[in-house]
């Protein structure tokens, strides 16, 4: 009887697993051909309008962390301010652009009075969200655009995406040892690997 259960459990994980790599392909597939088009045959601006909208998901997802995380602050000035740092550099003016995006956001925080370790802290990590995920992703744009920017764009996605897949295939495959259990219970240090 308990043979049974156990193999039975085994199928359910093994379709489970398989429904979920399926749904990671396709959407990978999806994802692939319209970023081959857009790379490929948009004129620059709509490349860039392409990036802002992906790097502001982004940065939206990362300011909901934070939030989660105990922060409080004004996510919705951080999201505006941050459209204009990838206009910016295919102007080459991001370094303008951050600062000011940066420096409006501490004076909005301190001068309302939460000068406090609430309000810094907040800002902080606004500013490295904007700078790791805004700003860089505002440079495939502008590397697309440089000689053979095409292909450097497309290495780049592909050794992203080749590790991630190279860490859900040896991870859920030989993952026996949570790597941080607390921030991602489902990462092993063997999928870290792969």
């Amino acid at each position: 009887m308990k043979d049974t259960d156990y193999h039975r459990n085994y199928l359910r994980s093994s379709v489970v697993h398989m429904n979920v790599l399926i749904k990671r392909l396709v959407s990978s597939a999806v994802l692939v051909t319209i970023t081959c088009a857009t790379i490929i045959f948009t004129p620059k601006w709509f490349l860039f309008v392409v990036v802002d909208i992906f790097s502001l998901i982004a940065f939206y997802e990362y300011l909901q962390i934070v939030k989660k995380k105990g922060f409080e602050g004004n996510g919705l000035l951080a999201l505006l301010l941050s459209v204009f740092i990838p206009f910016a550099t295919l102007y080459s003016l991001e370094y303008f652009a951050f600062a000011l995006t940066s420096l409006i956001l501490f004076l909005f925080h301190f001068k309302r009075g939460e000068a406090n370790n609430q309000a810094f802290a907040f800002s902080a990590l606004t500013t490295f969200g904007m700078v790791y995920i805004v700003w860089f992703l505002s440079y495939l744009a502008k590397i697309r655009f440089l000689e053979d920017g095409a292909f450097w764009v497309f290495y780049a996605i592909l050794l992203a995406k080749g590790g991630d897949a190279g860490a859900y295939f040896v991870g859920s495959r030989f993952g026996k040892q949570k790597l941080i259990e607390h921030i991602s219970p489902n990462k092993s240090v063997e999928g870290a690997w792969g």
